[in-house]
């Protein structure tokens, strides 16, 4: 009887203790009512140097000063911003530089803004945030895309040796290196998130409307530090911050952490603890039977609390981790002496083999000379580069741009007409040029452009494709200004999206290697006579074994920004694998259903501005998609491209079907169901070395 009382006393602590930390917190926040300076609200966690320190969160940037009813933002001690609002729902605050005024055309920024400007806590990389860059021309640039406007640099500095200059204002979020007039240089950077608050445009007024608009900025990961120390993964559902905790079933382990919502540790735990139990009855050991039943039931316990997230795991953590830890694997320690020569020894040797076989197999650091003496086994036909000038007639029509070089009309001495690429100055490394030979050389499919030769002399590179003379895909879905092309049905819209995912299908699937493109856009989807649709441009392309890791190693993001998956920069959501091409091809996808950018400043109504959220609430709420001049079949057409699209966009990449999976759903006659809501906001973009099509920094 006196047993069981002081179990039931025992067991009644964590209850009092829960109660009086609440009690605590309660009397905490009581101290700390909420403010206004202005208009803006303060709150936790943000609170003004008057107030204790208690009130705000202890990270930099979250204290903030009232001055003259202006609410100033201080996140770093050289610089000062006009805080406009905070949204406590949404985790946002909209910061504007001070010196700025929409009203007056001459003002100019005191701050140059990148993602180094703010606390790492504060996270500006979402799709509505767009920089604009300022900019001088030694000469007049007559261009849509260039608004006259303030120099705000260091005129003494920089012209010393120039009478005069002519100062630009540029706004886009797909700004390359390549669109910067020659004789130009960008000086400062001020990102805006206009796109959500005013209606501006490219016009100098229109740059204006956004730059006073000001940028928003998320600071939900002030919330996430006890969540990411416990190895959790934090994010946003709705206006609530959560924090789940996963263990994947390939995961070693002795990699596994105790706090994790996974089977596989619940079985593992329980087995462990009936195991040890069974051992303390067949060893007689006094007074074990019920220290056995306490481990029991306090495992079985633990684990449905964490389950049904009764109790946050970060709770439990703090109360007990350490101590269930060291319990934990004590306990296991004992089932694996007794399986260790049946289990452990056999797998570690396959181990070690087999990550021997990955090194060897994966490493791709050959230079082009050692490349070309393995090409024989290669179909692409080498050229000279003298062949190469006779074939594009001493390249005198040029057809555009590709990544890394420009690309020429050429005519084979047999007939055909193939397009040249000459690899330019940028290309970043023979590695670029072994990666296009080495990937689109071995495949042969009807949806992939198809590789003929290629040329290598010293540091001319040359590649030869064939020629599809319908051009780039983009051509047909923006209907671009200057442009006379045919406009496609949604019918032929549909099918070359079925073209274009058989195509990225076979590359993941249909080869020894498995290929990754890492730029799927509609740039690099080309069309031949018929308007088939072939993936093209691997400038990017990685191979890997079909058989090997689920991720793939990358120093740095690859892709054009828009079309980038979420785990290129931003390392909770995922690794980076396949997934990244079904991500981007969803973006294309719905682009190609909208005919429009994704990100469209000019909307007619403020919600379309992005579209997928936008044709997401449209379908959620049981409404259609309207779709102009088109058919019932066409329709229906445009509304399975579009859930699709949405399937394909998901955040995590986990949720995105594979791409033989997304091949039968379009194909399929069925009704398709309409998958979760994509959230889609990184909180930092990696390091932009790498990359390709990303904004001026």
């Amino acid at each position: 009887m006196s047993q069981n009382r002081s179990l039931s006393t025992i067991s009644s602590i964590p209850i009092l203790l829960l109660f009086l930390a609440v009690n605590c917190l309660a009397q905490n926040n009581n101290n700390c009512a909420s403010s206004f300076c202005g208009n803006v609200k303060i709150s936790y966690p943000f609170r003004l140097t008057t107030a204790p320190k208690s009130c705000g969160h202890d990270g930099p940037g979250f204290e903030l000063d009232c001055r003259s009813n202006q609410t100033i933002w201080a996140p770093k001690s050289s610089t000062r911003y006009i805080v406009q609002a905070i949204n406590y729902e949404t985790y946002f605050i909209r910061v504007a530089d001070p010196a700025l005024n929409p009203a007056n055309f001459s003002s100019c920024p005191v701050y140059s803004n990148n993602y180094d400007s703010w606390p790492d806590i504060f996270s500006g990389f979402f799709d509505f945030n767009i920089p604009v860059s300022f900019m001088y021309c030694l000469s007049p640039v007559d261009s849509p895309n260039y608004a006259e406007g303030p120099f705000c640099g260091n005129m003494s500095g920089i012209f010393s040796n120039s009478s005069r200059i002519f100062s630009y204002l540029m706004l886009g979020k797909d700004v390359k290196v390549s669109d910067v007039e020659e004789g130009c240089s960008v000086y400062r950077v001020v990102w805006t998130s206009g796109l959500r608050g005013v209606r501006g445009g490219d016009s100098l007024k229109g740059i204006y409307d956004y730059l006073g608009y000001g940028v928003e900025l998320s600071w939900y990961h002030a919330h996430c530090g006890d969540c990411e120390r416990s190895d959790g993964y934090c994010g946003v559902e709705g206006s609530r911050i959560t924090c789940k905790h996963y263990c994947k079933e390939d995961t070693p382990i002795s990699q596994l952490s105790f706090k994790c919502e996974s089977h596989l540790l619940v079985g593992l735990l329980f087995i462990t603890v009936l195991i040890s139990f069974r051992v303390l009855i067949h060893f007689e050991i006094v007074g074990m039977v019920t220290l056995g039943r306490i481990l029991v039931t306090a495992a079985v316990l633990f684990c449905i609390l964490i389950h049904f997230e009764i109790v946050g795991v970060v709770t439990l953590g703090k109360i007990n981790y350490w101590g269930i830890i060291v319990g934990f694997y004590a306990l296991i320690a004992f089932g694996a002496l007794v399986a260790l020569r049946f289990v452990i020894g056999f797998p570690i040797l396959v181990g070690l083999v087999v990550r021997r076989w990955r090194r060897r197999h994966l490493a791709m650091d050959e230079t082009i000379e050692e490349f070309l003496q393995g090409q024989n086994n290669l179909t692409p036909i080498k050229y000279t580069y003298s062949e190469i000038k006779k074939m594009t007639n001493n390249f005198n029509q040029r057809l555009g741009e590709g990544a890394y070089g420009t690309v020429y009309k050429g005519k084979l001495r047999s007939g055909p007409y193939v397009a040249v690429k000459i690899m330019g100055q940028s290309m970043p490394s023979e590695q670029e040029f072994i990666s296009e030979v080495g990937t689109i050389g071995r495949i042969h499919h009807v949806n992939v452009v198809q590789l003929i030769g290629f040329s290598v002399e010293g540091s001319k590179c040359a590649l030869v494709y064939e020629y599809l003379p319908n051009g780039s895909l983009d051509r047909y879905i923006f209907n671009q200004q200057g442009l006379e092309v045919t406009a496609l049905r949604y019918e032929k819209m549909f099918e070359i999206a079925l073209g274009v995912a058989r195509g990225i299908d076979y590359l993941h699937r249909g080869c020894e290697m498995q290929i990754l493109h890492f730029d799927i856009k509609p740039h690099n989807i080309l069309l031949d006579e018929k308007f088939n649709p072939k993936v093209s441009d691997f400038g990017l392309a990685q191979l890997y074994p079909s058989d090997g890791g689920s991720f793939v190693n990358l120093s740095a993001g690859r892709g054009t920004m828009g079309y980038m998956a979420p785990e290129m920069f931003y390392k909770n959501v995922g690794g980076v694998s396949y997934k990244a091409d079904v991500y981007s091809f969803g973006m294309l996808l719905m682009e190609m259903a909208g005919r429009r950018k994704n990100v469209n400043p000019f909307a007619e109504e403020e919600g379309q501005i992005y579209f997928p959220s936008w044709v997401y609430e449209q379908l959620s709420s049981g409404k259609e998609v309207e779709v102009k001049d088109a058919t019932d079949e066409e329709r229906r057409m445009v509304k399975k491209m579009v859930i699709v699209a949405l399937w394909c966009i998901q955040m995590k990449p986990s949720d995105r079907p594979p791409m033989n999976k997304l091949v039968e759903m379009l194909e399929s006659h069925a009704e398709l169901q309409l998958p979760p809501k994509p959230f889609m906001a990184p909180r930092e973009i990696a390091d932009d070395h790498g990359t390709r099509g990303t904004p001026l920094l």
